[in-house]
């Protein structure tokens, strides 16, 4: 049961592969369950309200826990059917033992069965009305008691599935064999004109509930056509029905109502049904008045607007349709012989040997059937046909899918009841939908111009098309007509404004290829197998949506299994293979099926034009810029795979495209064209990199040809100096910098040709060098991150082609360089009392604080200049850094430790840390030891020590903890790049630093921020996993006991594997907490956890607060410390939080609240209470702290958190805590009187508790006056001016014999 009961929640991934219903005896005793308990109440059984209250509140439980376990089988129905019958049973029975007492027409009997209903309606959700409905009751007794209860069920739309239900279960018993009249107990008393007959009754009723909004109209629409169809009401009742039908529709169509709507989707629902099951000879008379029903509804308002309405009046214009002609199976339809697949291929064997196609002759065991044609039976086609076939091909144009859907399917059905000679002309009907509004081909293209085609319409037409190759009504000879056509749907893609539509005709269009190589004979697909699989391969691996590249992959799949592809046997070449790569996983992602499965598939010649064509002309100007990004890195791949191809195929197209007008054309192209040229220079050699490694001395100087020279690198080269300055100032273009800061990055990676290169000591660059650093200095000065990153990265690439090694002749270039980005680095220093931060500050680091302005006037303009400059130092190359690093850590290490004139730039510190590490890992090991000073060395470290502290606030938050997660990122990368200098026998990196950042990323491991916390949680983890490991060829020495890393270790294991989840405080609380037993560690995780004790986050209080307070309860006195030798001891612990206190200002400042919120913990946890007897004197310590923290305070928030404490002080128990208790009462006292109303009621009621929850003993010297206390305290309105409060207040203190503070008097002279 426990099992079940879990079950009911949420979906199990797991039992969704189920393979038996596991909760059968389960389900089965929940049903008992259920049972008794509906009928308790049905019976009356259950008459008290509690007692009924109780019994309907497990009923609704039991549900809940029913359709949670039933409805997990809605993808796998199948496994209920062994026990479908008995469930049913289980739940009918006593239904149906109802309906047949006397109370079964009670409407209260009717609600209660209602439960019952829900189940069966969830089992018929599940597996399907018809299959359930199988094992209802149908015997003739249970009509009219049946009848009965439906017509006494409550008009409340929430018990809608007991209508229905009753409603299925009426269409199975009216099939009874037997004369209606026969069992109608009304024949033998005589019809009234206000009974009627039961026929009558059943008709008026279905007639009802077609207009409900429910699911009921399905319902009544089975159980009319069921009861109208019968040999005994047709002739009497049916056309009355229909003439009802056709005049309510027709006065709905002129009066559209909300209601109405509804009444209208049950009568054409009922009418679809009726012409599906109804006899046709009963039907042809009606037939004439439906087509200009149908006509009339669908150019009605309802018709036009409402999708379900539409999809029911094409549904019915094709049952009508059918009605019309005969049913028959058409014997010229296209038939497939053989489905073996191995007599397909050696069918296919034998026809490569012969030279001859057997499919022309009717394929492999199959005909085409032209013979039988001749011989078919012709039959005479109604004119309305014609209106029929309109309306369908109508409807697959629609806006709707599932109108469009519907007339597909009619489409093929009417052509599969036609000669072949009417039906060839639905098909080219159906062909001709591809060529509306198509345009002729644009130049230099062969294909029809498809910007002004509808996509509904190609998305019917591929519908039908498919609709008709599955039924065989798509003959061969068509197949030269269609296939150029499914193959432009294979890649439709219209771009409208910022988008493109197209996905769902694709998907159709694989829809197609699935009907084909299903539908036809191997050899008749072999002269259009090629087209298709390679345009299937490029959907399955190229398409931005993952429906339509699996529903390629699937349709090539099946193209394999029915054509054959092992080797060179078959109709697709190595098609299983291909298989096996494209699968449907592989190509399930859009990264791994464009750069992996993609590239894997070019390998084989016969895909590989098309890939890569399909690459460089359509996904490289995609709408989606992800896309654009992701086609230049696979041309980049693709390079490697056919350079040749790639050169003379894709290039030349992409340079002119390079400075298109269309955003989406020019940011593609910029970027194909730099990773083009980057693998191009990569495979020729000409640079480092690549999928093969060069070595340096073997980089040739010339990797191209002059025609190369002349075709691509000149006017690739003139793309930048003389790109248009409009494109990059206006709207795009932020994404235009981007594309053409990664070609910058390309060619400078790809050693572009140009004279400096050529000449190492000339102290002039080329045109197009100085036009690649004026983009990058520029976009480096971008208000948007995204461009800077680009440019940050290209000006380290291009500062490493300009200056790969310190070579004399380039001194001065070099020289003029760092001082800009040194320049740019600096801030404007402003007035200490211009930018909001006090003159006590200057120096100090920022620790907190909210800033009050940010940089006045003119100063705000070169703060996007800092950030990218900032973020950009660090990427600069070795050649740069070996001559100039000392002087760019020390403006990074200023910019990082600023305050003032743009200090309050948080994103400018954060990518000042991100570039101190980068060029302490760009200088390496060798390069720190030459260039930098263990006094700037300490200095920088300082600067991480003083961003790790970093809370600056503004208006959009914390923006400090942008800071202080780039710090906590460092350490993991300096700690051991400074070990292996310290190896070098020369001392950077100190024990206490290394201790500190430890100590650090501890105290923010437990961070009230879960983005923050989880950042210092694994830099700690990894900082104390290369402690312990031996890779390295050193031990780094973290400053701390060995016994402190150890259990600094076993409490963070699991962080690596994901066991310990940094963003789940039950998990990381309990293993930090544990650790304020190391004595080195006590004081930086006590600060950390203060913050989130005194927390507001409600998970984050909560765990954080049990695991501090279980640990401190834990903890022994000094007393039971010395018997049992543990540590540290209860005293020792409160000593150490209370010299929290004691902390500078700028850290106090940010954690005073929380500070006093846990001093309130420990003494609610009785933490305080244990120790008055031993340690008094911490106990006094503690309350003066906490009262020197408030002391003349206007913090609302810290005044309330502080009277919680002067309350528990109050309180405190023991002799000994007399005179805290007495100091805590007099502070109460004292704030009766304060300016705040809020801090005066807090207080007054505070003092009451007091008062009256103290212990015995303890309030024993006020039991004289404590009602006259009580009364002042709780008559007192604390919401008057203080001056009328003063009086009451000096009763209290002197009840309670304390003395208020005496103002001093004030000199007025």
């Amino acid at each position: 049961m426990q099992k079940l009961a879990e079950g009911g929640g949420a979906e199990d991934p797991t039992q969704l592969s189920a393979s038996y219903f596991e909760e059968a005896a389960e389900v089965q005793a929940k049903i008992g369950e259920l049972v008794v308990r509906v009928l308790d109440i049905v019976e009356e059984r259950v008459s008290e309200k509690k007692e009924l209250y109780n019994s309907q509140n497990a009923i609704r439980m039991l549900l809940i826990v029913l359709r949670g376990v039933l409805e997990r089988y809605q993808e796998q129905p199948v496994l209920l059917d062994p026990h479908l019958e008995t469930l049913v049973a289980l739940l009918l029975n006593p239904i149906r033992q109802t309906v047949h007492s006397p109370r079964g027409a009670e409407p209260r009997a009717c609600a209660a069965l209602h439960p019952l209903f829900v189940v069966l309606y969830v089992l018929c959700k599940v597996r399907g009305p018809k299959t359930v409905v199988k094992f209802f009751s149908h015997e003739a007794a249970d009509l009219e008691p049946v009848l009965a209860h439906l017509l006494a069920t409550p008009e409340d739309f929430g018990i809608w599935e007991s209508r229905y239900i009753l409603l299925l279960w009426l269409s199975l018993v009216v099939m009874i064999p037997f004369d209606l009249k026969t069992i109608d107990s009304s024949e033998g008393v005589g019809e009234t004109e206000t009974t009627g007959s039961l026929v009558d009754s059943i008709v008026e009723q279905g007639k009802l509930f077609l207009g409900y909004a429910g699911k009921e109209y399905e319902g009544a629409a089975i159980l009319l056509t069921r009861l109208l169809t019968r040999r005994d009401t047709v002739e009497s009742h049916l056309a009355p029905f229909l003439n009802w039908c056709t005049t309510q529709a027709l006065e709905i169509h002129t009066n559209v109502t909300t209601k109405s709507v509804f009444l209208l989707r049950g009568i054409l629902y009922a009418l679809c049904t009726i012409y599906k099951l109804g006899p046709r000879a009963s039907l042809l008379p009606t037939l004439p008045a439906l087509i200009p029903l149908c006509n009339t509804l669908a150019d009605g308002p309802a018709g036009k607007s409402n999708s379900l309405i539409k999809k029911l009046i094409v549904k019915l214009t094709q049952r009508v349709g059918l009605c019309f002609l005969k049913p028959k199976l058409a014997v010229w339809r296209y038939q497939r012989g053989s489905r073996s697949l191995a007599a397909n291929l050696a069918k296919v064997a034998v026809s490569n040997n012969v030279g001859v196609l057997p499919g022309a002759q009717g394929g492999i065991g199959g005909t085409n059937g032209l013979g039988d044609a001749m011989e078919e039976e012709e039959d005479d086609v109604p004119e309305e046909i014609e209106d029929v076939i309109q309306i369908m091909l109508n409807g697959l144009r629609d806006k709707d899918t599932i109108v469009r859907w519907s007339a597909a399917k009619g489409v093929g059905r009417i052509s599969g009841r036609l000669s072949q000679e009417f039906a060839t002309e639905i098909v080219a009907s159906v062909i001709a939908l591809f060529q509306e509004d198509t345009l002729p081909p644009t130049e230099g293209s062969s294909a029809p111009n498809l910007v002004a085609v509808s996509d509904s319409t190609w998305h019917g037409a591929c519908l039908a098309v498919a609709e008709l190759s599955r039924r065989g009504l798509l003959m061969p000879e068509w197949l030269e007509q269609v296939v150029p056509w499914v193959s432009l749907a294979l890649s439709f893609d219209i771009k409208r404004g910022s988008h493109s539509i197209g996905a769902h005709v694709r998907d159709a269009a694989n829809y197609v290829c699935w009907s084909f190589f299903r539908a036809y004979d191997p050899t008749l697909l072999l002269p259009h197998i090629s087209v298709l699989s390679r345009r299937l391969i490029v959907s399955a691996t190229l398409d931005r949506e993952v429906n339509v590249r699996r529903a390629a992959s699937a349709a090539f799949q099946e193209g394999v299994g029915r054509l054959g592809g092992s080797g060179g046997v078959g109709g697709v070449p190595n098609g299983i293979d291909i298989v096996t790569i494209a699968d449907y996983f592989s190509v399930g992602n859009r990264n791994g099926a464009v750069m992996e499965v993609a590239v894997a598939l070019a390998e084989r010649l016969e895909y590989r034009f098309d890939l890569i064509q399909h690459i460089a002309d359509v996904m490289i100007i995609h709408w989606d810029p992800a896309m654009r990004v992701l086609a230049s890195r696979a041309l980049y791949k693709m390079a490697f795979v056919d350079l040749d191809f790639v050169l003379k195929s894709a290039l030349p197209g992409l340079i002119p495209k390079a400075c298109s007008s269309d955003l989406a054309v020019r940011h593609g192209a910029c970027l194909a064209l730099g990773e083009i040229c980057l693998a191009w220079s990569q495979i020729r050699k000409g640079s480092e990199g690549g999928q093969e490694a060069v070595a340096a001395n073997q980089v040739k100087a010339v990797w191209w040809t002059d025609d190369e020279m002349e075709n691509f690198i000149q006017p690739i080269t003139a793309i930048v100096p003389n790109y248009p300055q409009n494109l990059l100032d206006t709207f795009g273009g932020d994404s235009t910098r981007t594309a053409l800061c990664r070609l910058v990055e390309c060619l400078s990676n790809a050693n572009w040709p140009s004279t400096y290169r050529e000449n190492p000591v000339t102290s002039e660059y080329d045109e197009f060098i100085l036009s690649w650093w004026t983009l990058v200095h520029s976009s480096l000065e971008n208000r948007d991150e995204t461009v800077q990153s680009s440019a940050a990265a290209a000006m380290a690439s291009l500062a490493n082609y300009c200056w790969p090694h310190s070579v004399p002749g380039h001194e001065q270039l070099l020289s003029a360089f760092v001082e800009k980005v040194t320049q740019k680095l600096r801030f404007a220093k402003a007035d200490a009392g211009s930018s909001g931060v006090s003159k006590q500050a200057v120096g100090q680091p920022r620790f907190g604080g909210r800033l009050v302005q940010q940089q006045p006037g003119s100063l705000l303009l070169d703060r996007f200049p800092r950030r990218g400059y900032a973020l950009a130092t660090g990427f600069l190359p070795k050649g740069v850094l070996q001559v100039y690093g000392a002087t760019l850590i020390q403006s990074l290490v200023t910019l990082v430790q600023a305050v003032e004139g743009g200090g309050e730039d948080a994103e400018a510190r954060r990518n000042a840390v991100t570039s101190i590490v980068g060029v302490y890992e760009g200088l390496g090991v060798d390069g720190i030891v030459q260039v930098i000073s263990k006094d700037l060395f300490q200095e920088s470290m300082e600067s991480l020590f003083v961003g790790m502290e970093d809370y600056s606030v503004d208006s959009r938050g914390d923006v400090g903890s942008w800071v202080r997660e780039s710090c906590f990122k460092a350490w993991p990368v300096v700690l051991p790049l400074f070990s292996r200098v310290n190896a070098k026998s020369v001392i950077y990196l100190l024990p206490e630093t290394s201790a500190r950042a430890v100590k650090g990323l501890l105290r923010q491991s437990v961070e009230k921020i879960d983005r923050v916390r989880e950042t210092a949680g694994v830099a700690l983890h990894q900082v104390i996993e290369l402690s312990f490991s031996k890779d390295l060829g050193l031990l780094l020495d973290l400053g701390l006991a060995e016994s402190s890393r150890a259990d600094l270790r076993k409490a963070l294991d699991g962080s690596s594997t994901g066991d310990l989840n940094w963003l789940n405080t039950a998990t990381v609380y309990p293993r930090m907490v544990s650790l304020l037993k190391i004595d080195e560690l006590r004081q930086d995780l006590l600060l950390g956890l203060v913050v989130s004790v005194g927390g507001i986050s409600e998970s984050l209080v909560r765990y954080s607060t049990y695991s501090f307070t279980e640990f401190v309860n834990s903890l022994p006195t000094m007393k039971e410390s010395a018997t049992s030798k543990v540590h540290p001891s209860l005293e020792s612990l409160i000593s150490d939080f209370v010299s929290m206190f004691s902390r500078p200002a700028y850290i106090k400042d940010r954690i005073s609240v929380s500070l006093i919120e846990v001093t309130d913990v420990l003494i609610g946890c009785g933490a305080v209470a244990k120790i008055v007897e031993d340690d008094m004197d911490g106990v006094n310590k503690l309350f003066d702290a906490v009262k020197r923290e408030v002391f003349k305070c206007r913090d609302v928030k810290k005044l309330l958190a502080a009277i919680k404490v002067f309350i528990g002080m109050a309180t405190l128990p023991g002799t000994g805590a007399s005179q805290v208790r007495q100091k805590a009462l007099t502070q109460l006292v004292i704030y009766l009187a304060h300016t705040y109303p809020r801090v005066r009621r807090a207080s007054s009621e505070g003092l009451y508790v007091a008062l009256t929850t103290g212990s015995e003993g303890e309030m024993d010297d006020y039991l004289d006056s404590m009602e006259l206390i009580e009364d002042v305290l709780l008559t007192t309105d604390w919401d008057l001016p203080v001056a009328q409060l003063k009086e009451p207040r000096a009763k209290v203190a002197g009840y309670l014999n304390v003395k208020l503070p005496v103002p001093i008097a004030t000199n007025t002279l």
